[in-house]
């Protein structure tokens, strides 16, 4: 996270299946999943202060989490 631009679900792809996992990764994980977390459950992409994604869950990026 860069200050500017909030956190990415793309995060995700840092982890197995997708790569191999820096050893600080499983927090970084943790906090951008708590970051884009939704009531229901799911997450949103990311939450850039720049743009609103609303209350809906995307089916992606809940998945991507679910994988790593």
């Amino acid at each position: 996270m860069d200050g500017l631009h909030g956190r990415d679900g793309a995060a995700a792809f840092m982890a197995p299946p997708f790569n191999t996992a820096p050893a600080d990764l499983p927090d970084a994980l943790d906090s951008t999943h708590d970051a884009l977390l939704r009531p229901n459950g799911g997450v949103v992409p990311g939450d850039d202060p720049g743009h609103d994604w609303g209350t809906s869950t995307w089916t992606p990026s809940t998945s991507f989490f679910g994988l790593a």
